[in-house]
């Protein structure tokens, strides 16, 4: 996964890996909540929904690297 830091203490995380040729990028509130996500198969892109399990991950992922940038 890559992380981008933003100068308002938000993030993105590129290159969230699911199944198979599945790749996620969402991007976070300083908090570490999703503001925004896509997902990425082969060269297209779509939204993800809010109410799925991809949205869970990216949840997951967004408390997991708050929680990392918050002690650096």
């Amino acid at each position: 996964m890559q992380v981008t830091r933003f100068d308002d203490g938000g993030f993105v995380v590129h290159k969230i890996d699911q199944h198979g040729d599945n790749r996620v990028s969402a991007w976070f509130d300083a908090d570490g909540y999703p503001i925004d996500a896509e997902r990425i198969i082969g060269s297209r892109t779509y939204y993800v929904s809010r109410t799925g399990p991809t949205w869970d991950r990216c949840r997951e992922v967004g408390r997991m690297f708050a929680k990392k940038i918050a002690s650096v």
